[in-house]
Parts: structure tokens; C-alpha cells; sequence
């Protein structure tokens, strides 16, 4: 058998390391919960519950992550304070944990309530619900304490309206509320499916 020489060695060490590197960072990434809607889990120091599993993945609801403004000026998410925070700070979070490879970029339709296209369509890894999904997951959302906000805009600029937002009340009805204002951010991401996993496939 032919002796290693140690640059061969070496490079034997490096690749050894680089394959227990993979291994312990797959088995961070995994949530210990089964992919089903109604499940919660823990990540980013948030308690989230699944809504859905769509062939893009596992759709996830935050709990309150904090309260902040929508925008100073304006209820178009795709330029809005909210989304850039969302999508640096908390993404961060969210990816240090489990890969960025595991948050999945999803479309947001910014249909208003009263009809109005102008803002069209936006894509986020993180990003609040629309009016519609809040309707379609009401069963799996119980009403809270506070006032939390929806991305859906209540008119847009072509109607006069610029500057006021949907959002859900403690009641679970929806309202309309100054983009200005302060409410509880509720985040919403997409996840792999296959990072859910039960306690006996650990």
C-alpha cells in the first residue's frame, strides 16, 4: 500500500471535516414537529404554527414579534419600512438557524379590498398575510389580544387612498388602520416540507 504523503493527509483531514460539517449542520436544521397544519414550533425565538402545506412547502404563522408602523408614508408593501425589516433582521434570524436554502421566496398578491391592481404582486421569504389567506386560515387562527396587521391595502393611490392598511382587531374582525400607526407584526414564511420532521425520524 502506498504511503500518503502529508499534503495528502492533509487534504484527507480537510474533506473528513467538511463532511461531519454537512452532518451537523443537517441535523440543525431540522424542526421536530410533523408537516401539518395546526403543528407549532419554536424558531428564531418565535412560536410559529403551520397554516398549510402547499407544494412549495410549509406555510408558517408568527406569533406577535414585536409592534411597529407599516410605513411613514404609504400602504404599499412592496416599498414598505415593514417588509425591509422583516426581510434583513428576522430573515437573518430565521436562516442562521435553519439555511437559508430552507426559506422559500413565495408571491404576494397585493390585491386591496376594494378591488384596486396598482400594487400588483411582490416576492418575499418573509412577509405578513393578505385579507384572503386570513379568510381561508381563520379556523386555525384564534383571536388575540391585540391588533396585528394584514399586507392587504384598503384602496391605493389611483382611489384617492395611500395611506390606510387592513388589519385584524382582538375580536378577529377586520379594520382599517393608518399605515403610520403602530400594530403587532405577525410574520408568515414558506418552509421545506423536509425539514419537519416527527421525534422518531430524529
Amino acid at each position: 500500500m502506498a504511503e500518503l504523503t502529508l499534503e495528502e493527509l492533509q487534504q484527507q483531514f480537510n474533506d473528513l471535516k467538511k463532511r461531519v460539517s454537512i452532518l451537523e449542520g443537517n441535523s440543525k436544521r431540522k424542526i421536530n414537529v410533523e408537516p401539518k397544519a395546526g403543528n407549532q414550533f419554536v424558531l428564531a425565538g418565535l412560536k410559529w404554527k403551520i397554516l398549510d402545506v402547499l407544494d412549495l412547502g410549509c406555510m408558517c404563522l408568527a406569533e406577535r414579534s414585536e409592534s411597529m408602523r407599516f410605513d411613514p408614508d404609504i400602504n404599499d408593501w412592496r416599498i414598505s419600512e415593514l417588509r425591509q425589516h422583516l426581510n434583513s433582521d428576522l430573515l437573518e434570524k430565521i436562516e442562521n438557524e435553519i439555511g437559508e436554502e430552507n426559506v422559500i421566496k413565495f408571491e404576494r398578491d397585493l390585491l386591496s379590498v376594494d378591488g384596486q391592481n396598482q400594487y400588483r404582486a411582490c416576492k418575499d421569504k418573509v412577509s405578513l398575510l393578505t385579507l384572503d389567506e386570513y379568510r381561508k386560515y381563520r379556523s386555525l387562527i384564534p383571536n388575540e389580544g391585540y391588533c396585528w396587521w394584514l399586507l392587504t391595502p384598503w384602496s391605493t393611490p389611483c382611489n384617492e387612498y395611500y395611506m390606510w392598511t387592513a388589519v385584524v382587531l382582538s375580536s378577529g374582525y377586520i379594520d382599517i388602520y393608518g399605515c403610520y400607526g403602530r400594530c403587532g407584526v405577525r410574520p408568515v414564511c414558506i418552509l421545506k416540507s423536509d425539514i419537519f420532521v416527527s421525534k422518531g425520524e430524529l
